[in-house]
């Protein structure tokens, strides 16, 4: 997953530019509801994410995982809405950018 160019200000002043770039690994349940075309899903793995400040580069890997909420709209097709927690990765002593991923998406299977 990547993330767009955005500007980084420090009180309101833009100092720089900041981007984000993770890959990750994930092992996932899903939990049908009885009766229901409704789903839960639960993921944990490991990532690893960088930040992009101006010419510098930082990451940090560890453990990351997830929620979601999903709805079969047939046997081969369903949408969901997924949360992601991702590792933190510290740029200076006092400063850490923490990544948190929500994905809205649809599903078809062959």
């Amino acid at each position: 997953m990547d993330s767009s160019k955005e500007d980084l200000k420090y009180r309101g002043t833009k100092v720089g530019e900041i981007s984000t770039n993770t890959a990750g690994l994930y092992g996932t349940y899903k939990y049908q509801f009885p009766a229901s075309n409704v789903y839960a899903k639960g993921k944990l793995g490991f990532a690893q994410t960088q930040v992009d400040v101006g010419d510098d580069k930082y990451d940090e890997s560890g453990l990351a995982g997830g929620v979601g909420l999903g709805y079969n709209l047939s046997p081969n097709a369903s949408v969901e809405a997924e949360y992601t927690r991702l590792p933190s990765v510290d740029v200076t002593n006092n400063v850490s950018v923490d990544s948190d991923l929500v994905t809205v998406g649809a599903h078809y299977k062959f």
